[in-house]
């Protein structure tokens, strides 16, 4: 389902502990949920980079629920990415890419009622405060096409192609911020994902 608008922290799930030296280096989140069409690019993302070839310093979560494990996923990255679907400009499969100022100004700007948007900024302020976010954080936002109803699993073409860009775009930023993938690793030209019929 879309990422629900609540924002309250998850007493159910206490902060982790400072000693805790496990957590990889590097997160990324992808929202959505596979059978409601263009909702499920952020998790069509995830599965796509899991061919990338990143190693264990790298975590993958897809998340279909609310914003409050988040606290989970980025606890301890030292970068991390998030993606999800969200209309931005109407434009099918248009992709934004935006860093943490840049998004808590369209969060603030959103006129939406529940606003996904401003739900997401106010869990980060909350987490920013109970420890600390990542010191670079990257949001591709992939516009939906609305009218896609697919049934079944299914992406729209234009948001296959922004999905694609978006792993693209997550790939360089990881690299870029010192995550590793195998020496001589060539990046997949062609994403595919059997188990729900898709490639991209």
């Amino acid at each position: 389902m879309h990422a629900s608008p609540s924002a309250k922290p998850p007493p159910e799930f206490p902060v982790p502990s400072q000693d805790d030296r496990s957590r990889p280096h590097f997160a990324v989140v992808g929202f959505g949920n596979v059978f409601q069409g263009d909702r499920g690019a952020g998790v069509y993302a995830l599965e796509a980079l899991e061919q990338a070839g990143f190693r264990a310093d790298v975590s993958l979560h897809p998340l279909t629920g609310d914003y409050r494990a988040l606290m989970y996923c980025l606890y301890g990255a030292d970068a991390a990415v998030i993606i999800q679907a969200a209309a931005v400009t109407g434009r099918p499969g248009e992709l934004h890419a935006l860093d943490l100022p840049r998004f808590r100004t369209l969060a603030a700007l959103d006129q939406g009622a529940p606003s996904a948007h401003k739900a997401l900024a106010a869990m980060l302020a909350w987490i920013e405060v109970a420890h600390r976010l990542p010191r670079e954080l990257l949001f591709l936002l992939i516009d939906p096409d609305p009218a896609y109803a697919p049934d079944g699993a299914g992406l729209s073409g234009p948001a296959r192609r922004g999905v694609r860009r978006a792993v693209e775009l997550a790939a360089v930023f990881l690299e870029k911020n010192g995550a590793a993938r195998p020496a001589g690793h060539v990046p997949d030209r062609l994403y595919a994902i059997p188990w729900l019929g898709v490639t991209f």
